[in-house]
């Protein structure tokens, strides 16, 4: 039977981590430029920057590459000018508390995100001998660190921007750039602040940026934002179906927020819930499972986590602006547990789809394509936004709390598509591990609706 939302393992190694996840594709040659750049006039061209002759750690020889790198390119940038346009340097005469902020926060972000490299190099390269998932648990904090360091200075940047918008141009074209970058890539935490502010002050925007800023406003709860750039979208063309239905769901997500709130806030009080930490290639998610709204999903997690189950699986099907699906046996969305359990998707205290929460897919039945409600197994997904059509259809049993950043950077794909399934090409992320770190005092079995437990 075909799952309704619908492993081959390969040898455990590091997928390159996408830099993208930390602004844009030119952020590492942001990185080692800036403090060059904006000292540099509109008209003088820039000095050669000064590299040391014997770098004293590894991470400054990084620094040094890519500083060698940049020169070269700059060779064919006649301007200061235009590298503050694409950079975000900031211009001279910025008021000095406004510029030391941000030049410290960006600081922090290019630090950190030179330790990320150099944490990939030595376990692309296993320069020393430790334990690979050592290694990989070294590189995953290294770039939970430096996410959070990207937060901060883009949080920076939209403060600068809105200071006067005119003025730090460049870095609104770099707000933009990264906005249209992330967006597309379901990577929303970092570029919150920047969607919003961008919105708010300036009153030309291309079609593709109100597109962009209206994902980030859906997928980050403000759903004020979401509507009124897709009510200006529609001004200037006509919305594609997809635009549309999110533009009609905006008014009746506000509600369903508001009632998830008061779920998370009675979450805070009690602070009982069950939770799972989930280690994938890709970093560390931690979830929090909501037993009282779902206590037999929760029950079939945490039973399948205990033993062993969710090791080695991967993510077979990631789809953009929808979720990332594992749980599969046998990697295609073919395979489950040996058993079923009942649905919980219609209890009057169901909870809703939000970005970062947990559902277990169920099975449609062959003739009708109805969904079957008690057909949940092991398979599950995390969403990468709201997903209101299926709110009381699937059971919701969790959500994560601690790196759900990491949702956009799992590759896209769906083998359960069989031409994709044969693509050599396609390497699928994957679970490495999975444990429960709290749970409340009674044994974990759950019901079954067909089949039988282990």
């Amino acid at each position: 039977m075909m799952r309704y939302y619908s492993s081959r393992l390969y040898s455990f190694q590091l997928a390159w981590f996408p830099f993208v996840l930390l602004g844009f594709n030119s952020m590492a040659q942001l990185a080692v430029a800036q403090e060059a750049e904006a000292k540099v006039t509109a008209d003088k061209p820039a000095e050669p920057s000064k590299i040391s002759s014997e770098p004293a750690t590894f991470t400054e020889q990084l620094r040094n590459r890519d500083a060698e790198d940049l020169q070269q390119k700059q060779q064919t940038q006649n301007s200061a000018a235009f590298r503050a346009k694409y950079y975000g340097a900031l211009p001279e005469g910025t008021n000095p508390v406004l510029a030391q902020e941000y030049n410290s926060a960006f600081q922090k972000f290019r630090d950190s995100l030179a330790l990320v490299r150099e944490h990939y190099l030595r376990h692309h390269v296993a320069w020393d001998v430790t334990n690979d998932t050592e290694r990989l648990r070294n590189f995953t904090k290294a770039s939970f660190d430096s996410h959070n360091n990207l937060k901060a200075w883009t949080s920076q940047m939209a403060k600068v921007y809105a200071t006067d918008p005119a003025k730090f141009g460049g870095i609104g074209n770099l707000m933009e750039e990264m906005v249209l970058k992330e967006a597309a890539a379901d990577r929303f935490e970092a570029i919150a602040p920047l969607a919003k502010v961008l919105f708010d002050s300036d009153s030309k925007h291309s079609n593709e940026l109100l597109e962009a800023i209206a994902y980030t406003g859906y997928a980050m709860n403000d759903f004020d934002l979401s509507w009124a750039a897709l009510a200006k979208l529609s001004q200037q063309i006509k919305l594609p179906l997809k635009l549309q239905v999110i533009l009609e769901e905006t008014a009746g997500l506000k509600a369903k927020w508001e009632r998830e709130l008061k779920f998370r806030e009675a979450d805070a009080a009690s602070n009982t819930n069950p939770r799972v930490l989930l280690f994938t290639n890709r970093g560390e998610l931690e979830i929090e499972l909501f037993e009282d709204q779902a206590p037999q999903a929760v029950a079939n997690f945490i039973f399948l986590v205990e033993r062993g189950f969710y090791k080695r699986k991967l993510f077979f099907r990631v789809v953009e602006h929808l979720g990332a699906q594992t749980g599969c046996d046998r990697g295609d969305g073919q395979g489950n547990a040996g058993y079923t359990i009942p649905g919980e998707m219609q209890r009057e205290d169901h909870r809703d789809i939000f970005r970062g929460s947990l559902f277990f897919a169920v099975g449609s039945n062959e003739e009708t394509k109805e969904p079957e409600l008690d057909s949940a197994s092991s398979q599950f997904l995390m969403s990468m936004m709201p997903q209101p059509h299926l709110d009381g259809k699937m059971t919701v049993f969790g959500r994560i709390i601690s790196g759900e950043q990491w949702l956009g950077t799992l590759a896209r794909m769906d083998l359960s598509d069989e031409k994709q399934k044969k693509d050599k090409s396609n390497k699928p992320d994957f679970v490495i591990d999975a444990s429960v770190i709290r749970k409340r005092d009674h044994k974990y079995i759950p019901e079954i609706s067909a089949g039988r437990l282990p």
